[in-house]
């Protein structure tokens, strides 16, 4: 082909290693600097067009800027003016992380977390320099096998910016990846940004971590719409060892851009918070590790989360926290089922759930027995008013019945007319008494009724109200250690919990972070969200050299700011963690480091100083040839 040909003036193409909807790919030699190299040729229908060839140079150039061990680097690429369009990179021999992937899953799921971990580092170094990927997806995250070790190399970036949008929208199968790797927001037409990267590499953490994509549909129209609506299961309903800290990372992923994570770097951290739990410090290491070895490294790691998890429940089961040691214990049997560490674990829920049962009961027993013991002097009240009652009018004294002569009935009178006597002879009567008078109208007695209870003794009766208690929640960042009252509750980023009404004393630690302390005063039922960020002591990084200097830099790369070596401090440089460009914490710093001298090779390394880290690096310097 006359493209080909002209690529061979330099480049000598030897086989076609793979192909797209876009390019060819070639296995080639650089014949000028004598290396193995990569040459992808785009088609010939998308060449012709100046303008593809002139974005295919704007993002080449873009790209060639990026210098990080877990990003392809661009070697050479057509210029503006060639009738053709290429890329020539590094060369590659090794498997795409889907090929990789479905040969040896991510099991458990912390190791899909680390190899997330390690690519959002890399979409970091990208985004601080203003690239964005906008095609990320498993096909373009190749398995290093060749180098001194094996590696996770971010492949393609901005290739999808070279058609227009129009174009990008009509081949989605061989430009942008399988469509259920795409942000809602780019389905909805708006440009591609980093958020956008990271909703992409979110759907490739969920797929390490259960082994399904969490979008899919039996038409692509179906599949867009649910990416539309934030449709997809829970992680742990399809893998039951995914962690709720995980869980939690992956929904803030997948979230709408305006909720979703705001940077790589914020990605990195909770990342971080998550594998900490779980007691892995370096997530580096264990992608090296696992790449290398996958089958026994996924063994080794299952051992340490279960023998973690199994410290942490029994430490929580003696502190009486049952909910704590339930999760933990269930962890287990979800990571190793029909393991023997599973059936210790089993047996562990059972004992805790038998006491939980035992605690509800003796509960039970003793809110009847106060109920009871409150409601016994109420009774004996109305006993003694039963055993007594009211008493009828007081009888009359012997001594005033015995003066008081005994009236003899009068009989009945015959029923005649009496003669009227004349008026002279009618002598007024005597006034007789009221007849309401209790001389001849005694009151009668009262007729028995149910004695009433005196209302404080009622009152007495009644179980008292239970207080309803106040529900706290805390959002750190980083994790941290979260005491309240001085007994610490957790040690994570995020936690909730019920707390009994009044002041509270908060308390944030974290070992590369300055503490914190609140106070909180929370009513009988009230809600109460904080939501904080621990700020970041520096970091060090101490170097050791073995060998002559003529010159070093030094470079914290998201500042471009270089010292000499001369200008350390016994060798040691505080890396201030600062803001980023949203004016957010950052909480770990990328550094260069350049070493040479005459007569010996450049000695040069990017590392990764986190927030209160005092970080050694051993040089030893290699003569040249």
């Amino acid at each position: 082909m006359p493209a080909t040909e002209r690529v061979r003036e330099r480049y000598r193409l030897l086989e076609e290693v793979g192909h797209g909807g876009m390019a060819v790919v070639y296995r080639g030699v650089d014949q000028s600097l004598e290396r193995d190299v990569a040459v992808k040729l785009l088609h010939p229908h998308l060449a012709a067009r100046a303008e593809h060839r002139r974005r295919l140079a704007r993002e080449a150039k873009a790209v060639a800027r990026l210098h990080h061990p877990n990003i392809l680097e661009i070697y050479d690429y057509s210029g503006e003016e060639s009738p053709e369009a290429f890329l020539v990179t590094e060369l590659i021999r090794g498997r795409t992380l889907r090929a990789f992937a479905e040969a040896h899953p991510f099991d458990p799921p912390e190791i899909a977390a680390a190899a997330t971990y390690v690519l959002a580092a890399a979409l970091a170094h990208a985004h601080q320099q203003g690239i964005v990927h906008r095609d990320l997806k498993p096909e373009n995250v190749m398995i290093r096998e060749d180098g001194p070790a094996p590696a996770l190399k971010l492949m393609d970036f901005g290739i999808a910016q070279i058609l227009d949008r129009d174009e990008r929208m009509t081949v989605t199968g061989s430009l942008v990846g399988s469509p259920a790797h795409m942000a809602p927001e780019i389905i909805d037409g708006e440009e591609a940004d980093e958020r956008s990267d990271l909703f992409s590499l979110g759907t490739i953490l969920y797929w390490l971590s259960t082994g399904q994509l969490p979008f899919e549909g039996p038409s692509p129209a179906a599949l867009l719409k649910r990416i539309l609506d934030g449709d997809y299961h829970d992680p742990r309903e399809l893998e039951p060892a995914v962690s709720d800290s995980l869980a939690h990372v992956i929904d803030q992923t997948l979230a709408r851009r305006e909720e979703r994570v705001r940077s790589a770097t914020e990605l990195q951290e909770l990342l971080r918070a998550t594998l900490l739990e779980s007691g892995f410090e370096r997530p580096e290491e264990l992608v090296t590790s696992f790449l290398a070895e996958p089958e026994k490294v996924a063994r080794e790691t299952k051992q340490l989360i279960i023998g973690r998890l199994q410290r942490e429940g029994e430490a929580a089961a003696r502190d009486h926290r049952p909910a704590k040691a339930l999760q933990s214990f269930a962890r287990i049997i979800a990571i190793a089922p029909g393991t023997p560490e599973a059936g210790q674990a089993r047996q562990a829920l059972d004992q805790l759930k038998s006491r939980a049962r035992w605690r509800r009961r003796l509960w039970m027993l003793a809110t009847a027995a106060l109920v009871l013991l409150a409601a016994f002097p109420v009774v004996r009240h109305a006993e003694r008013l039963r055993s007594h009652p009211t008493p009828g009018p007081r009888p009359v004294p012997r001594s005033l019945a015995a003066k008081r002569p005994a009236r003899t009935p009068k009989a009945p009178p015959i029923a005649k007319t009496p003669a009227k006597p004349p008026l002279a002879a009618i002598q007024p009567r005597e006034k007789l008494a009221p007849r309401s008078h209790p001389r001849w109208h005694p009151r009668p007695a009262p007729s028995p009724v149910a004695p009433r209870l005196h209302p404080l003794a009622v009152a007495s009766v009644r179980a008292p109200l239970p207080v309803k208690k106040a529900h706290l929640s805390i959002e750190v960042l980083p994790f941290a250690r979260i005491e309240i009252d001085g007994r610490e509750v957790a040690e994570t980023r995020a936690w909730d919990g019920d707390l009994p009404p009044g002041l509270h004393r908060i308390e944030l630690s974290h070992e590369g972070c300055q503490p914190m302390a609140l106070d909180a005063t929370l009513g009988p039922g009230e809600k109460r969200d904080f939501r904080e960020k621990l700020v970041p002591l520096d970091g060090v990084l101490v170097l050791k050299v073995h060998g002559p200097l003529d010159s070093s830099t030094v470079g914290v790369l998201a500042d471009q700011v270089s010292h000499l070596l001369s200008e350390l401090k016994g060798g040691r440089l505080r890396v201030h963690m600062g803001e980023d460009a949203d004016g957010q914490w950052r909480y770990s710093r990328e550094v260069h480091v350049r070493l040479g001298a005459t007569g010996f090779k450049d000695w040069v390394r990017t590392v990764v100083v986190r927030a209160g880290q005092k970080l050694p690096l051993d040089v030893t310097m290699e003569p040249q040839g």
